[in-house]
Protein backbone atom coordinates (compact mmCIF):
# COMPACT_ATOMS: atom_id res chain seq x y z
CA UNK A 1 0.00 0.00 0.00
CA UNK A 2 1.42 3.35 -1.02
CA UNK A 3 1.78 6.12 1.55
CA UNK A 4 -1.05 8.66 1.81
CA UNK A 5 -0.93 11.55 -0.62
CA UNK A 6 0.94 14.47 0.89
CA UNK A 7 -0.39 18.03 1.10
CA UNK A 8 1.22 20.92 -0.74
CA UNK A 9 1.67 23.80 1.72
CA UNK A 10 2.05 26.25 -1.16
CA UNK A 11 -1.48 25.68 -2.37
CA UNK A 12 -3.73 28.34 -0.86
CA UNK A 13 -6.36 28.42 -3.61
CA UNK A 14 -8.81 26.53 -1.41
CA UNK A 15 -8.88 29.20 1.29
CA UNK A 16 -9.09 32.10 -1.14
CA UNK A 17 -11.96 30.57 -3.07
CA UNK A 18 -13.87 29.81 0.14
CA UNK A 19 -13.86 33.54 0.84
CA UNK A 20 -15.22 34.22 -2.64
CA UNK A 21 -17.91 31.58 -2.09
CA UNK A 22 -19.03 33.16 1.18
CA UNK A 23 -19.25 36.55 -0.52
CA UNK A 24 -21.46 35.14 -3.29
CA UNK A 25 -23.73 33.42 -0.76
CA UNK A 26 -24.30 36.80 0.92
CA UNK A 27 -25.05 38.43 -2.45
CA UNK A 28 -27.71 36.27 -4.17
CA UNK A 29 -28.75 39.12 -6.49
CA UNK A 30 -25.21 39.52 -7.75
CA UNK A 31 -24.95 35.75 -8.19
CA UNK A 32 -28.13 35.62 -10.29
CA UNK A 33 -27.01 38.59 -12.37
CA UNK A 34 -23.62 37.00 -12.99
CA UNK A 35 -25.22 33.70 -14.01
CA UNK A 36 -27.54 35.50 -16.45
CA UNK A 37 -24.62 37.37 -17.98
CA UNK A 38 -22.64 34.16 -18.32
CA UNK A 39 -25.59 32.39 -19.89
CA UNK A 40 -25.93 35.16 -22.46
CA UNK A 41 -22.21 35.01 -23.15
CA UNK A 42 -22.31 31.25 -23.64
CA UNK A 43 -25.10 31.55 -26.20
CA UNK A 44 -22.78 33.66 -28.33
CA UNK A 45 -20.45 30.68 -28.66
CA UNK A 46 -23.15 27.99 -28.91
CA UNK A 47 -22.56 27.63 -32.63
CA UNK A 48 -19.07 26.33 -31.84
CA UNK A 49 -20.42 23.13 -30.26
CA UNK A 50 -19.85 20.30 -32.72
CA UNK A 51 -21.55 16.92 -32.63
CA UNK A 52 -19.12 14.09 -31.87
CA UNK A 53 -19.73 10.36 -32.17
CA UNK A 54 -18.06 7.98 -29.72
CA UNK A 55 -17.22 4.51 -30.94
CA UNK A 56 -15.16 1.46 -29.88
CA UNK A 57 -11.55 2.12 -30.73
CA UNK A 58 -8.09 0.66 -30.58
CA UNK A 59 -5.86 1.92 -27.79
CA UNK A 60 -3.72 4.99 -28.43
CA UNK A 61 -1.21 4.92 -25.56
CA UNK A 62 0.63 2.56 -23.22
CA UNK A 63 -1.77 3.14 -20.31
CA UNK A 64 -4.68 1.93 -22.42
CA UNK A 65 -2.81 -1.02 -23.88
CA UNK A 66 -2.04 -2.35 -20.41
CA UNK A 67 -5.77 -2.75 -19.73
CA UNK A 68 -6.94 -5.03 -22.50
CA UNK A 69 -9.95 -6.20 -20.44
CA UNK A 70 -11.43 -2.68 -20.52
CA UNK A 71 -13.56 -1.52 -23.44
CA UNK A 72 -12.61 1.93 -24.74
CA UNK A 73 -14.90 4.38 -26.51
CA UNK A 74 -13.34 7.40 -28.19
CA UNK A 75 -14.28 10.14 -30.64
CA UNK A 76 -14.29 8.78 -34.17
CA UNK A 77 -12.17 11.51 -35.73
CA UNK A 78 -8.40 11.20 -35.99
CA UNK A 79 -8.05 14.84 -34.94
CA UNK A 80 -9.78 14.20 -31.61
CA UNK A 81 -7.75 11.05 -30.93
CA UNK A 82 -4.50 12.85 -31.70
CA UNK A 83 -5.37 15.38 -29.01
CA UNK A 84 -6.03 12.61 -26.48
CA UNK A 85 -2.72 10.78 -26.94
CA UNK A 86 -0.33 13.30 -25.29
CA UNK A 87 -2.48 13.36 -22.14
CA UNK A 88 -2.80 9.59 -22.08
CA UNK A 89 0.98 9.20 -22.42
CA UNK A 90 1.53 10.94 -19.07
CA UNK A 91 -0.74 8.79 -16.86
CA UNK A 92 -0.53 5.36 -15.33
CA UNK A 93 -2.76 2.39 -16.19
CA UNK A 94 -6.32 1.97 -14.92
CA UNK A 95 -6.84 0.31 -11.52
CA UNK A 96 -9.22 -2.61 -11.10
CA UNK A 97 -10.09 -4.46 -7.90
CA UNK A 98 -12.67 -7.22 -7.52
CA UNK A 99 -14.96 -7.44 -4.50
CA UNK A 100 -15.95 -10.80 -3.04
CA UNK A 101 -19.57 -9.85 -2.53
CA UNK A 102 -22.09 -12.55 -1.70
CA UNK A 103 -25.17 -11.59 -3.68
CA UNK A 104 -28.29 -11.52 -1.58
CA UNK A 105 -31.76 -10.10 -2.19
CA UNK A 106 -31.10 -6.89 -0.28
CA UNK A 107 -34.07 -4.55 -0.53
CA UNK A 108 -32.10 -1.36 -1.14
CA UNK A 109 -29.01 -0.01 -2.83
CA UNK A 110 -27.28 3.35 -2.24
CA UNK A 111 -25.50 5.20 -5.03
CA UNK A 112 -23.33 8.21 -4.18
CA UNK A 113 -21.95 10.76 -6.62
CA UNK A 114 -19.12 12.89 -5.26
CA UNK A 115 -16.27 15.08 -6.44
CA UNK A 116 -13.58 14.21 -3.88
CA UNK A 117 -11.31 17.19 -4.64
CA UNK A 118 -8.12 15.29 -5.45
CA UNK A 119 -8.47 12.90 -2.53
CA UNK A 120 -9.20 15.57 0.08
CA UNK A 121 -12.72 14.21 0.47
CA UNK A 122 -12.75 11.52 3.14
CA UNK A 123 -14.21 8.54 1.29
CA UNK A 124 -13.61 6.35 4.33
CA UNK A 125 -15.81 8.68 6.41
CA UNK A 126 -18.43 8.66 3.66
CA UNK A 127 -18.60 4.86 3.68
CA UNK A 128 -18.73 4.78 7.47
CA UNK A 129 -21.64 7.23 7.30
CA UNK A 130 -23.43 5.01 4.78
CA UNK A 131 -22.96 1.96 6.96
CA UNK A 132 -24.25 3.78 10.04
CA UNK A 133 -27.27 5.22 8.25
CA UNK A 134 -26.16 8.82 8.80
CA UNK A 135 -26.63 9.61 5.10
CA UNK A 136 -29.84 7.65 4.61
CA UNK A 137 -32.24 8.81 7.27
CA UNK A 138 -30.99 6.37 9.90
CA UNK A 139 -31.24 3.25 7.74
CA UNK A 140 -27.83 1.48 7.61
CA UNK A 141 -26.56 0.70 4.11
CA UNK A 142 -24.55 -2.41 3.31
CA UNK A 143 -24.98 -2.44 -0.48
CA UNK A 144 -23.62 0.66 -2.24
CA UNK A 145 -21.84 2.22 -5.21
CA UNK A 146 -19.70 5.36 -5.06
CA UNK A 147 -19.32 7.33 -8.31
CA UNK A 148 -16.24 9.44 -7.58
CA UNK A 149 -14.69 12.31 -9.52
CA UNK A 150 -11.34 14.05 -9.04
CA UNK A 151 -9.79 10.95 -7.54
CA UNK A 152 -6.01 11.13 -7.13
CA UNK A 153 -3.59 8.20 -7.40
CA UNK A 154 0.10 8.37 -6.43
CA UNK A 155 2.80 5.77 -6.89
CA UNK A 156 5.26 4.15 -9.24
CA UNK A 157 2.49 3.29 -11.71
CA UNK A 158 2.44 6.95 -12.78
CA UNK A 159 5.26 7.52 -15.33
CA UNK A 160 8.19 9.47 -13.98
CA UNK A 161 9.58 9.97 -17.48
CA UNK A 162 6.66 10.20 -19.92
CA UNK A 163 7.48 10.32 -23.63
CA UNK A 164 8.33 13.55 -25.35
CA UNK A 165 5.26 15.62 -26.13
CA UNK A 166 3.24 14.28 -23.19
CA UNK A 167 0.92 16.75 -21.49
CA UNK A 168 -0.22 17.18 -17.91
CA UNK A 169 -2.37 19.48 -15.79
CA UNK A 170 -1.14 21.83 -13.10
CA UNK A 171 -0.87 20.06 -9.77
CA UNK A 172 -3.86 20.36 -7.45
CA UNK A 173 -2.84 19.27 -3.96
CA UNK A 174 -5.21 20.49 -1.25
CA UNK A 175 -3.91 21.05 2.25
CA UNK A 176 -4.44 18.28 4.76
CA UNK A 177 -4.40 14.48 4.51
CA UNK A 178 -5.63 12.83 1.32
CA UNK A 179 -6.83 9.30 0.70
CA UNK A 180 -5.76 6.96 -2.05
CA UNK A 181 -8.76 5.34 -3.69
CA UNK A 182 -6.99 1.98 -3.86
CA UNK A 183 -6.41 2.03 -0.10
CA UNK A 184 -10.11 2.69 0.47
CA UNK A 185 -11.04 -0.22 -1.79
CA UNK A 186 -8.63 -2.53 0.02
CA UNK A 187 -9.80 -1.47 3.47
CA UNK A 188 -13.48 -2.16 2.77
CA UNK A 189 -12.87 -5.00 0.28
CA UNK A 190 -14.69 -3.15 -2.47
CA UNK A 191 -14.63 -3.48 -6.22
CA UNK A 192 -12.76 -0.59 -7.83
CA UNK A 193 -12.56 0.74 -11.36
CA UNK A 194 -10.35 3.84 -11.71
CA UNK A 195 -9.24 5.47 -14.96
CA UNK A 196 -6.94 8.51 -14.84
CA UNK A 197 -7.77 11.40 -17.14
CA UNK A 198 -4.59 13.44 -16.68
CA UNK A 199 -1.34 13.66 -14.79
CA UNK A 200 -1.64 15.79 -11.65
CA UNK A 201 1.41 18.02 -12.06
CA UNK A 202 4.71 17.80 -13.88
CA UNK A 203 6.90 14.69 -13.44
CA UNK A 204 9.42 16.83 -11.57
CA UNK A 205 6.72 17.84 -9.04
CA UNK A 206 4.54 14.80 -8.30
CA UNK A 207 4.03 11.10 -8.93
CA UNK A 208 0.26 11.54 -9.25
CA UNK A 209 -2.51 11.27 -11.79
CA UNK A 210 -6.23 11.99 -11.36
CA UNK A 211 -9.51 10.89 -12.84
CA UNK A 212 -12.83 9.16 -12.16
CA UNK A 213 -13.60 5.98 -10.25
CA UNK A 214 -16.36 3.57 -9.25
CA UNK A 215 -16.35 1.79 -5.89
CA UNK A 216 -18.89 -0.97 -5.26
CA UNK A 217 -19.79 -3.67 -2.77
CA UNK A 218 -20.81 -5.74 -5.80
CA UNK A 219 -18.55 -7.03 -8.55
CA UNK A 220 -18.11 -4.63 -11.47
CA UNK A 221 -18.45 -6.09 -14.97
CA UNK A 222 -18.48 -4.72 -18.51
CA UNK A 223 -15.81 -2.16 -17.62
CA UNK A 224 -15.85 0.74 -20.07
CA UNK A 225 -13.70 3.88 -20.32
CA UNK A 226 -15.21 6.66 -22.39
CA UNK A 227 -12.88 9.27 -23.85
CA UNK A 228 -14.93 12.46 -24.06
CA UNK A 229 -14.50 15.01 -26.85
CA UNK A 230 -11.42 17.03 -26.03
CA UNK A 231 -11.59 20.58 -24.81
CA UNK A 232 -8.80 22.04 -22.71
CA UNK A 233 -7.93 18.76 -20.98
CA UNK A 234 -8.54 15.06 -21.42
CA UNK A 235 -11.65 13.75 -19.66
CA UNK A 236 -12.53 10.06 -19.30
CA UNK A 237 -15.89 8.85 -17.96
CA UNK A 238 -16.01 5.38 -16.42
CA UNK A 239 -18.90 2.92 -16.67
CA UNK A 240 -19.55 -0.56 -15.33
CA UNK A 241 -22.43 -2.94 -14.67
CA UNK A 242 -23.60 -4.36 -11.36
CA UNK A 243 -25.97 -7.31 -11.10
CA UNK A 244 -28.15 -8.96 -8.50
CA UNK A 245 -31.45 -10.66 -7.82
CA UNK A 246 -34.56 -9.60 -5.93
CA UNK A 247 -36.35 -11.54 -3.20
CA UNK A 248 -38.23 -13.56 -5.80
CA UNK A 249 -35.04 -14.56 -7.59
CA UNK A 250 -35.53 -12.22 -10.54
CA UNK A 251 -32.14 -11.08 -11.80
CA UNK A 252 -31.36 -7.45 -12.59
CA UNK A 253 -28.52 -5.44 -14.15
CA UNK A 254 -27.80 -1.75 -13.63
CA UNK A 255 -25.14 0.25 -15.45
CA UNK A 256 -23.41 2.89 -13.30
CA UNK A 257 -21.44 5.82 -14.72
CA UNK A 258 -19.13 8.43 -13.18
CA UNK A 259 -18.44 11.55 -15.25
CA UNK A 260 -16.65 14.88 -14.84
CA UNK A 261 -17.12 17.42 -17.62
CA UNK A 262 -14.80 20.25 -18.60
CA UNK A 263 -14.78 23.54 -16.73
CA UNK A 264 -12.95 25.47 -19.45
CA UNK A 265 -12.48 25.24 -23.21
CA UNK A 266 -9.39 25.63 -25.32
CA UNK A 267 -9.95 28.92 -27.03
CA UNK A 268 -12.21 30.80 -24.61
CA UNK A 269 -12.39 31.90 -21.02
CA UNK A 270 -14.37 29.79 -18.56
CA UNK A 271 -17.43 32.01 -19.10
CA UNK A 272 -17.73 30.54 -22.60
CA UNK A 273 -17.29 26.92 -21.55
CA UNK A 274 -20.93 25.80 -21.78
CA UNK A 275 -20.81 24.69 -25.45
CA UNK A 276 -17.74 22.59 -24.69
CA UNK A 277 -19.28 20.71 -21.78
CA UNK A 278 -22.58 20.41 -23.69
CA UNK A 279 -20.64 18.79 -26.53
CA UNK A 280 -19.11 16.32 -24.09
CA UNK A 281 -22.46 15.65 -22.42
CA UNK A 282 -24.23 15.07 -25.72
CA UNK A 283 -21.61 12.63 -26.97
CA UNK A 284 -21.66 10.62 -23.72
CA UNK A 285 -25.46 10.65 -23.36
CA UNK A 286 -25.95 9.38 -26.90
CA UNK A 287 -23.34 6.64 -26.39
CA UNK A 288 -25.04 5.48 -23.17
CA UNK A 289 -28.63 5.69 -24.39
CA UNK A 290 -29.32 2.05 -25.25
CA UNK A 291 -32.59 1.74 -23.34
CA UNK A 292 -31.12 -0.31 -20.49
CA UNK A 293 -31.38 0.62 -16.78
CA UNK A 294 -28.70 3.10 -15.81
CA UNK A 295 -27.57 5.48 -13.04
CA UNK A 296 -25.31 8.40 -13.96
CA UNK A 297 -23.65 10.69 -11.47
CA UNK A 298 -21.05 13.36 -11.76
CA UNK A 299 -19.72 16.87 -11.63
CA UNK A 300 -21.05 18.45 -14.82
CA UNK A 301 -19.46 21.82 -14.05
CA UNK A 302 -22.93 23.16 -14.87
CA UNK A 303 -22.39 26.84 -14.08
CA UNK A 304 -26.03 27.49 -15.05
CA UNK A 305 -27.32 24.69 -12.84
CA UNK A 306 -30.53 23.12 -14.10
CA UNK A 307 -30.59 25.55 -17.04
CA UNK A 308 -27.21 24.38 -18.30
CA UNK A 309 -27.17 22.65 -21.67
CA UNK A 310 -24.95 19.89 -20.28
CA UNK A 311 -27.64 19.08 -17.71
CA UNK A 312 -30.31 19.15 -20.42
CA UNK A 313 -28.42 16.66 -22.60
CA UNK A 314 -28.64 14.02 -19.86
CA UNK A 315 -32.04 14.96 -18.48
CA UNK A 316 -33.85 14.67 -21.77
CA UNK A 317 -32.65 11.09 -22.20
CA UNK A 318 -32.53 9.68 -18.69
CA UNK A 319 -34.99 11.73 -16.61
CA UNK A 320 -38.36 13.37 -16.94
CA UNK A 321 -38.13 15.41 -13.79
CA UNK A 322 -39.33 18.54 -12.07
CA UNK A 323 -36.65 19.43 -9.56
CA UNK A 324 -37.92 21.93 -7.01
CA UNK A 325 -35.06 21.65 -4.55
CA UNK A 326 -32.09 23.39 -6.15
CA UNK A 327 -29.60 23.81 -3.34
CA UNK A 328 -26.02 24.20 -4.53
CA UNK A 329 -23.39 21.51 -4.25
CA UNK A 330 -20.37 23.76 -4.81
CA UNK A 331 -20.32 27.29 -3.46
CA UNK A 332 -23.44 29.03 -4.85
CA UNK A 333 -23.65 26.65 -7.82
CA UNK A 334 -25.37 23.33 -8.51
CA UNK A 335 -22.59 21.57 -10.41
CA UNK A 336 -23.35 17.96 -9.41
CA UNK A 337 -26.27 15.89 -10.70
CA UNK A 338 -27.63 12.36 -10.88
CA UNK A 339 -29.76 10.81 -13.62
CA UNK A 340 -31.65 7.54 -13.75
CA UNK A 341 -33.45 5.13 -15.98
CA UNK A 342 -34.70 2.53 -13.50
CA UNK A 343 -36.35 -0.87 -14.00
CA UNK A 344 -40.04 -1.26 -13.38
CA UNK A 345 -40.92 -1.22 -9.69
CA UNK A 346 -37.72 0.51 -8.54
CA UNK A 347 -37.89 3.65 -6.41
CA UNK A 348 -35.13 6.20 -5.73
CA UNK A 349 -34.68 9.01 -3.23
CA UNK A 350 -31.82 11.47 -3.76
CA UNK A 351 -30.41 13.57 -0.94
CA UNK A 352 -27.62 16.07 -0.77
CA UNK A 353 -25.43 15.26 2.21
CA UNK A 354 -25.03 17.86 4.94
CA UNK A 355 -21.24 17.61 5.20
CA UNK A 356 -18.57 18.01 2.51
CA UNK A 357 -16.29 15.64 4.45
CA UNK A 358 -13.14 17.48 3.41
CA UNK A 359 -14.04 18.02 -0.24
CA UNK A 360 -15.19 21.27 -1.85
CA UNK A 361 -18.34 19.53 -3.13
CA UNK A 362 -21.26 18.02 -1.24
CA UNK A 363 -22.02 14.36 -2.04
CA UNK A 364 -25.34 13.40 -3.60
CA UNK A 365 -26.79 10.21 -2.10
CA UNK A 366 -29.43 8.14 -3.90
CA UNK A 367 -31.22 5.38 -2.00
CA UNK A 368 -32.79 2.92 -4.43
CA UNK A 369 -35.40 0.43 -3.31
CA UNK A 370 -35.91 -2.63 -5.46
CA UNK A 371 -39.52 -3.73 -5.28
CA UNK A 372 -41.31 -6.76 -6.62
CA UNK A 373 -42.77 -6.06 -10.04
CA UNK A 374 -45.97 -7.73 -8.89
CA UNK A 375 -48.33 -4.95 -7.86
CA UNK A 376 -45.76 -2.24 -8.56
CA UNK A 377 -47.93 0.54 -9.85
CA UNK A 378 -47.40 4.07 -10.98
CA UNK A 379 -47.61 6.44 -8.02
CA UNK A 380 -47.25 10.09 -8.99
CA UNK A 381 -48.20 11.39 -5.54
CA UNK A 382 -46.08 9.20 -3.31
CA UNK A 383 -43.18 11.67 -3.36
CA UNK A 384 -45.14 14.69 -2.26
CA UNK A 385 -46.91 12.82 0.53
CA UNK A 386 -43.63 12.59 2.44
CA UNK A 387 -42.24 15.92 1.46
CA UNK A 388 -43.47 18.92 3.42
CA UNK A 389 -43.66 17.30 6.85
CA UNK A 390 -40.09 15.99 6.61
CA UNK A 391 -38.87 19.32 5.31
CA UNK A 392 -40.00 20.97 8.55
CA UNK A 393 -38.23 18.34 10.63
CA UNK A 394 -34.90 18.76 8.86
CA UNK A 395 -34.39 21.68 6.53
CA UNK A 396 -30.81 20.71 5.68
CA UNK A 397 -31.54 17.63 3.57
CA UNK A 398 -32.44 17.48 -0.10
CA UNK A 399 -34.61 14.64 -1.29
CA UNK A 400 -35.79 13.80 -4.78
CA UNK A 401 -38.06 10.79 -5.22
CA UNK A 402 -38.04 8.94 -8.50
CA UNK A 403 -40.73 6.36 -9.19
CA UNK A 404 -40.18 3.95 -12.01
CA UNK A 405 -43.53 2.81 -13.39
CA UNK A 406 -44.41 -0.79 -14.03
CA UNK A 407 -45.67 0.20 -17.46
CA UNK A 408 -44.10 2.41 -20.08
CA UNK A 409 -44.65 5.86 -18.61
CA UNK A 410 -42.25 8.72 -17.77
CA UNK A 411 -40.53 8.91 -14.42
CA UNK A 412 -42.17 11.30 -11.98
CA UNK A 413 -40.08 13.18 -9.46
CA UNK A 414 -41.03 15.21 -6.42
CA UNK A 415 -38.88 16.98 -3.87
CA UNK A 416 -38.97 17.56 -0.18
CA UNK A 417 -36.78 20.35 1.05
CA UNK A 418 -35.24 23.62 0.04
CA UNK A 419 -33.24 24.31 3.13
CA UNK A 420 -30.30 26.69 3.43
CA UNK A 421 -26.82 25.85 2.27
CA UNK A 422 -23.46 26.34 3.90
CA UNK A 423 -21.46 25.21 0.86
CA UNK A 424 -17.92 26.35 0.25
CA UNK A 425 -15.90 26.09 -2.90
CA UNK A 426 -12.38 26.06 -4.21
Amino acid sequence: MHAPLQPNPRDRAHHASESVSRWFQKSPTVTRLLQNLLLAASLVTAACARAVTLAPTATVCAAQKSAAHIKWLSPETTHERDQIRPWCDAVGPPLVREARHVDDPAASLAIVSWNTHEGAGRVTALIDALKSGALTGGAPVQDFVVLAQEVARAGPEVPRAPPRGARWAAAIQPDGPREQISAVADRFRLSLFYVPSMRNGAPSETDEDRGNAILSTRPLTDLTAVELPTERQRRVAVAAAITGADAEGTSWTLRVVSVHLTNIVRHHLWIFAEPGRARQARALAVALDDGAPIAIGGDLNSWFGFHDNAYAEFARRFNSVEVRDRRPTFGPLRLDHMFFRLPAGWHAEVRRANDRLGSDHYPLVATITRRSQRGAGYSPTSCTTISRRRARVSNSINMICCHSPSISRPLTIGTVSDGPSSAART
